[in-house]
C-alpha cells in the first residue's frame, strides 16, 4: 500500500501499453492475429504476443461514450420495451435529451443539474467533480464516477413493449408478420 512503491508502479505500468498516447488499444486485429498465427504455425521460431495484434478501441466502445459500448452500426435490441430515459449528456454527465431524443426543457435540466451538484457535494466533499474511491475487502478499488449517475436509467415504452412481446412470441406470429413488425 502507501506512497507509490515499486509494486504499485509495476501494477500501474502493465496497462501503459493499452493506453499509449491517451488512446485505448484493447481490440484484436483478427486479420493480423491470423497472419501471425499462420507464420508461427509454419515456423515455430516466429514469436508474437498480444501487443503485436492489438487494435485501437473504437470511440463508441470507450468508457463514458453516449453509445454505451454498442456499435452504432448494429441493431440494438432492448427487452421488455425498456428504452433509455436520456439519450444525450453534456460533458459533466447531465442529461440534455429525453428518451425520444428531444432536448430537455430548462426546468427539467436545472433539476438534474442540482441533483448532480448534490451528488458531488456528497461524494466529493463539496470540492471535487469525480467521486470517491472505495477500497474493497479484497484490495479491489471501486470508483463512483458521477458522470455516469444518470446513465442506465430506463423508462417503459408501451408501444415498444407491445411490439417486443409480439416479436418474441414465435408461436403466436408467423414470419411475414414478424418481418412487418420489425420494419415498423
Amino acid at each position: 500500500g502507501g506512497g507509490g512503491g515499486e509494486e504499485e508502479k509495476k501494477e500501474c505500468g502493465k496497462y501503459d501499453n493499452y493506453y499509449p498516447n491517451k488512446k485505448w488499444r484493447t481490440w484484436i486485429d483478427y486479420e493480423k492475429f491470423n497472419e501471425l498465427s499462420e507464420k508461427h504455425r509454419r515456423d515455430e521460431k516466429v514469436k508474437f504476443g498480444v501487443m503485436d495484434y492489438l487494435a485501437d478501441t473504437p470511440k463508441w466502445a470507450t468508457f463514458g461514450n453516449n453509445a454505451e459500448g454498442f456499435d452504432p452500426t448494429d441493431k440494438r435490441f432492448r427487452k421488455k420495451g425498456k428504452i433509455a430515459m436520456y439519450t444525450k449528456y453534456d460533458e459533466e454527465g447531465v442529461p440534455t435529451h429525453d428518451s425520444a431524443g428531444r432536448e430537455l426543457e430548462a426546468a427539467a435540466r436545472k433539476g438534474l443539474e442540482e441533483e448532480m451538484r448534490a451528488a458531488v457535494r456528497e461524494y466529493a466533499g463539496g470540492g471535487g467533480k469525480g467521486g470517491e474511491v472505495e477500497n474493497g475487502k479484497g484490495g479491489e478499488r471501486k470508483v463512483k464516477d458521477l458522470k455516469l449517475m444518470f446513465r442506465g436509467l430506463v423508462v417503459v415504452d408501451k408501444e415498444e413493449r407491445k411490439k417486443n412481446d409480439l416479436m418474441n412470441d414465435v408461436g403466436m406470429i408467423d414470419e411475414k408478420k414478424k418481418m412487418k413488425l420489425a420494419r415498423s
